[in-house]
């Protein structure tokens, strides 16, 4: 089977340690959510699986080739972007010498778009698009290569709480479907739910805690996470 297996993995910028011995692992099917303070190394932690992913005996692939899907934070589309949804999915596989698509590159497309519930957008602007849409379409690109490992950074941030359920929900039925293993950034409290998580990695500095949502349920109240980190937006 394969795994995902970080062990013994520090991270540092000068005398400042934002990763401190870190180690876990999961197993696809299973949707990770990776929670904390902000500057507590969430977003370092992706980025050093990124760039280290095999590379190096503390972030490895086991059980198969490794192949990667990302949706970064921040991505400011222009309304005016004459760039279809579909065109935008497509992205990633048109670096071949052929400037047009094969056909299985476009199976590859129209099931990355079916599987986000994205094939009705395909013809629209994408700058067009709402956040909830946006963020689908964003998904399907990540999606489009057929990734076995799938990093999401605050994939539900500034949408309306009905866009982020549905987005959720949808990442949690296409990891499971798809065998993906999911680590997705989250501030969303409401979202460590097991309708949407298996797992949770808590970051804090110069620790961690890496659970299950069964034992998050039980411990709960005497985590940290929720004693203050819990505010009138329901961060984390």
């Amino acid at each position: 089977m394969a795994e995902l297996i970080i062990k013994n993995l520090t991270y540092s910028i000068g005398d400042k340690t934002i990763l401190n011995n870190i180690s876990f692992s999961c197993i696809p099917g299973e949707v990770v959510a990776i929670v904390g303070k902000n500057g507590v190394g969430k977003t370092t932690l992706l980025n050093n699986i990124l760039e280290k992913l095999n590379k190096s005996k503390e972030i490895t692939f086991i059980g198969t080739q490794p192949s990667l899907g990302y949706v970064p934070q921040f991505r400011q589309i222009d309304e005016e972007l004459p760039l279809s949804a579909r065109d935008f999915v497509s992205l990633p596989i048109l670096n071949g010498f052929f400037p047009w698509l094969n056909k299985y590159e476009k199976e590859s497309i129209n099931n990355a778009l079916s599987l986000t519930n994205s094939l009705k957008l395909q013809d629209k602007s994408i700058g067009t698009l709402s956040g909830g849409e946006k963020q689908r379409v964003f998904l399907a690109q990540a999606l489009v290569n057929k990734p076995n490992l799938l990093l999401l950074d605050e994939f539900t941030s500034n949408l309306d709480k009905t866009s982020e359920v549905e987005c959720m929900t949808l990442l949690n039925d296409i990891t499971k479907k798809e065998n993906i293993i999911t680590l997705c950034i989250t501030h969303e409290l409401s979202l460590i739910n097991e309708k949407y998580v298996d797992k949770i990695l808590y970051l804090e500095e110069n620790n961690y805690k890496f659970i299950s949502i069964d034992d998050y349920n039980r411990e709960q109240n005497n985590l940290k996470l929720c004693k203050h980190y819990v505010g009138d937006n329901n961060y984390a």
